[in-house]
């Protein structure tokens, strides 16, 4: 379905559950499961309880303490785990979070961090750069990977960041250090990028990289100034200096 140029969280909750209702009545399935903890997971999450359809969810228990940071995310995890019929956390913390609202013991078990098996599992991978959007970035260049698309940072202080990465990227233009901008699909996102960033030469902006590219971006990469959590956990992997531009809170991850 299409994509609004300026969605809100009720457009993207409500479109999800409308799309997923249809597909959850034609295949039937026994389980839904989702990772995250995103509008669409929470509306996937609602989708499979109207249903009375079994769902697991994957990075259960992840918890800041306070429901506007971050935003929207925060409420959703805490509803999707409530609603959830298994909950995987990926640490001991995060299960000791869901005990303590009184999730049931025999409902949560801990995996681990599948965001960190999977960034390990195709870092070993044989990745080809000729294939790549990558081909256009200079090979041998320091690159800082630049990532902003989170809702808390819509309006000013997504500009905010966008001329800070301008600035960045003019001062360190004589170092050859190249700034890599995937885009967010989000038409909002997209634009406002451009509109600051456009035709700086060492700042690339590209479309959303698949997955392999991305993998091997983040690890080629010098440096992450990026909104993402996920993204934070990904940069520790690679033993990668991360500089988290959001708002500052406590907020026990994932863990690497």
């Amino acid at each position: 379905f299409s994509i609004p140029e300026e969605q809100t969280l009720s457009q993207i909750t409500s479109s999800v559950i409308r799309n997923l209702d249809r597909l959850l009545d034609s295949e039937r399935p026994d389980m839904v499961i989702a990772q995250g903890y995103t509008p669409s997971a929470f509306a996937a999450c609602l989708s499979a309880f109207y249903r009375h359809v079994a769902f697991a969810h994957v990075e259960s228990g992840l918890r800041s303490n306070d429901i506007s940071l971050p935003f929207p995310e925060e409420i959703n995890r805490r509803l999707v785990n409530h609603m959830s019929t298994l909950c995987f956390a990926p640490t001991e913390i995060s299960r000791d979070y869901l005990l303590k609202e009184g999730i049931l013991p025999d409902r949560v078990f801990v995996t681990g961090n599948t965001v960190i098996d999977a960034l390990m599992e195709v870092a070993r991978q044989p990745f080809d750069w000729h294939r790549s959007d990558l081909i256009k970035i200079p090979q041998g260049k320091p690159i800082v990977f630049v990532a902003a698309h989170r809702q808390e940072n819509f309006g000013k202080d997504l500009r905010n960041i966008c001329e800070a990465v301008g600035y960045l990227a003019r001062m360190l233009e004589s170092r050859g250090t190249q700034f890599v901008f995937p885009l967010h699909m989000t038409p909002y996102v997209h634009s406002r990028i451009k509109q600051v960033l456009g035709g700086i030469t060492n700042v690339h902006l590209i479309e959303t990289l698949d997955y392999c590219a991305f993998v091997n971006l983040l690890k080629n990469s010098s440096m992450l100034l990026g909104d993402s959590d996920q993204m934070q956990a990904e940069a520790s992997a690679f033993k990668l200096p991360a500089l988290v531009i959001r708002d500052g809170i406590k907020e026990p991850t994932s863990g690497a």
